[in-house]
């Protein structure tokens, strides 16, 4: 009661001061004397006499005014009670949030810390992926909410898309099963190429063990002929030794003439058996030059053969380009996609929108951070990057040569 009159102190003096004056008025209008006998004559005075009921209703209806005023008042004070509990509520709730969030917060830095320890250039993104984790959970929540509200309108849609993607699904079996195809058949040339170069390097093998072979004899006849040509000189010395004794010994009986004729025939002999030996020399040299024509037109066929090789090595190398090529768009289109089938529209986003998206990704596909700096609408922007964290873990590479920490893509609702 004292609090409540000192919170209201106008109110309560007014109320005070107009009851002292209704009692004054009371007590000043009282005729406390006894009344004298009334005289014929004279004149009359009127008095005012105040009704008591009046004042009572006077009374009563302004203690009904200061009634209803207090209750205003006590109503107010206890409306002003709670809305400061709850805003104390809050305040401790928030509080209390702000402790958990700085709590899991040290958790965070504690391990971002064991991970810097490693890899201090990825933390930064790490730290920067875990605060734009926090924002597109509460843009996910918002998100959503909204979708729950088109759900509705969105099934007949999404129906024909999940068709869609089941025909794609097929086709993209269908393209894997001719690859497949492709790279058995692939692996077979490869296969035969690899059976033609051993069968290449058998041949070099054996032409050079028949050069080497060919090189020998060639050292033996040279060895031969330079002992016919010692024999020779040695013929051509006894043939002059002979001459000589013919000369002194002219005059001898016939017996020695026949003998010089014997000489001479011998000597005619030597040089027929030299002139077969040139001819067979001749005939050496010829096969040598044959044999090194054949060498020259093996190595000729030997380079080619390296030619063709190299040539099918490198169109293989093509091949292999042209898929690996391939396979990287295929990833990057089965990124987009599944990036496209965790998007949801924007209810005030503009139409014909695309932009350019970096994403940095683990080994696992698990998305640590995105960046769609490129789109022009803040809303797509941020729809695009929410929709790229539901995404996660993005689909694994076909091949682990694929795989890029940072991988980078345009994003358009159109596909």
């Amino acid at each position: 009661m004292l609090r409540w009159i000192s919170n209201n102190l106008p109110a309560f003096l007014a109320a005070v001061a107009l009851h002292i004056g209704l009692l004054a008025l009371l007590v000043l209008g009282f005729d406390w004397r006894a009344a004298p006998p009334p005289e014929p004559q004279g004149k009359v005075i009127q008095a005012t006499a105040v009704d008591q009921r009046q004042v009572d209703a006077e009374m009563r209806r302004l203690e009904e005014a200061e009634a209803r005023k207090r209750a205003a008042e006590e109503a107010r004070q206890q409306e002003l009670q709670q809305a400061a509990e709850q805003a104390r509520r809050e305040r401790e709730s928030e509080q209390q949030q702000l402790v958990e969030l700085k709590r899991q917060q040290q958790v965070e830095r504690q391990a971002q810390a064991e991970e810097a320890k490693r890899r201090a250039a990825d933390e930064v993104k790490r730290q920067a992926a875990e605060a734009e984790r926090e924002r597109a959970a509460e843009e996910r929540e918002r998100a959503t909410r909204e979708r729950t509200a088109a759900l509705e309108k969105k099934k007949a849609a999404e129906a024909a898309h999940l068709a869609e993607l089941e025909k794609q699904k097929a086709a993209e079996a269908a393209h894997l099963a001719e690859l497949a195809k492709q790279k058995e058949a692939e692996a077979a040339r490869l296969a035969e190429l690899e059976k033609k170069k051993a069968e290449l390097e058998q041949r070099k093998k054996e032409e050079a063990a028949r050069l080497a072979e060919l090189e020998r004899r060639k050292q033996e006849e040279a060895a031969r002929l330079a002992e016919l040509e010692k024999q020779k000189a040695a013929e051509a010395r006894r043939a002059e030794e002979a001459r000589q004794r013919a000369e002194e010994e002219r005059q001898r009986a016939e017996a020695e003439r026949r003998k010089r004729e014997a000489a001479e025939k011998a000597r005619r002999e030597e040089e027929a058996r030299l002139a077969a030996l040139e001819e067979r020399k001749r005939r050496e040299a010829e096969e040598q030059a044959r044999r090194e024509e054949e060498a020259r037109r093996q190595r000729e066929r030997e380079e080619q053969m390296a030619r063709q090789i190299a040539e099918e090595q490198r169109q293989l190398q093509e091949v292999r380009d042209r898929e690996h090529i391939r396979m990287r768009a295929q990833y990057q289109t089965a990124i987009r996609q599944k990036v496209q089938r965790s998007w949801i529209r924007p209810a005030d986003m503009q139409r014909n929108q695309s932009c350019t998206v970096v994403v940095t990704q683990l080994q696992s596909g698990d998305v640590v951070n995105v960046d769609a700096g490129g789109c022009a609408d803040p809303s797509f922007r941020r729809s695009v990057e929410a929709a790229v964290y539901r995404a996660s873990p993005l689909p694994s590479a076909p091949d682990p040569g694929l795989w890029e920490r940072e991988i980078q893509f345009i994003f358009s609702p159109q596909g």
